[in-house]
């Protein structure tokens, strides 16, 4: 089984982080999957992509919607000829081949998101925090959790 690997921060020509993959694993003592980010924050990411673009000429907001978009796409592509059997947790079935492959259209897509975030002056982290606590309010787990109902109908 192909587990998800150790992030290892990589800098490339125009300041452009990648993460990369290393031979440990993400999977801690209770067998979950973590994010190991110690050394690179959304921030840092942040001020990478925007140094990146800074001397490319100005996007919208709309042609960066557009791109990031096409970039989800990209990742839709991927698991298009996958059966649900073949997509399990972990992706055991993919060869490291798909698996790489997945991984830059996962990196591409956050990368415009950011882009798309930054331009429209969205602090992704805070915005995901916000989004959380109102469907923590919305969904409480003690009247959700196993329902498929709407928060109206709980």
């Amino acid at each position: 089984m192909w587990i998800l690997s150790q992030k290892k921060r990589t800098v490339l020509g125009n300041n452009f982080i990648i993460l990369s993959t290393m031979e440990s694993s993400n999977i801690n003592q209770n067998n979950e999957f973590r994010f190991e980010s110690d050394t690179v924050s959304l921030e840092d990411i942040r001020q990478q992509v925007v140094e990146k673009t800074q001397n490319k000429q100005s996007t919208n907001t709309r042609n960066l919607f557009l791109d990031l978009f096409d970039s989800v796409g990209q990742i839709s592509s991927k698991f298009r000829d996958h059966t649900d059997n073949d997509c399990k947790v972990g992706l055991p079935e993919w060869s490291d081949d798909e698996r790489k492959s997945l991984e830059m259209a996962v990196n591409v897509t956050m990368e415009k998101l950011i882009k798309l975030s930054d331009k429209c002056q969205i602090d992704l982290a805070d915005a995901t925090l916000k989004k959380m606590d109102k469907n923590k309010q919305k969904y409480p787990v003690e009247k959700a959790f196993g329902m498929a109902k709407k928060y109206n109908e709980l």
